[in-house]
């Protein structure tokens, strides 16, 4: 899995939108926090609570500080 190497390589899961190294793993991560939000506002999502629970255990990041 793309984001498990990227966690081995930099230490994290703080995937930037517009990672150069990989651009559709940035647009992917990007995508999960958009629908991250949608769920926690109990609209319509793609992602379910087993989702976002396999996410969290190798420490994804849902909100990236500037």
């Amino acid at each position: 899995d793309e984001l498990i190497q990227y966690a081995a390589k930099f230490g994290n899961c703080h995937v930037p939108t517009k990672f150069k190294e990989n651009t559709a793993l940035g647009r992917w991560v990007s995508t999960q926090r958009a629908e991250y939000k949608q769920f926690c506002k109990g609209e319509k999502s793609s992602l379910t609570a087993e989702k976002i629970q396999r996410l969290d255990s190798i420490g994804f990041a849902w909100f990236m500080s500037l």
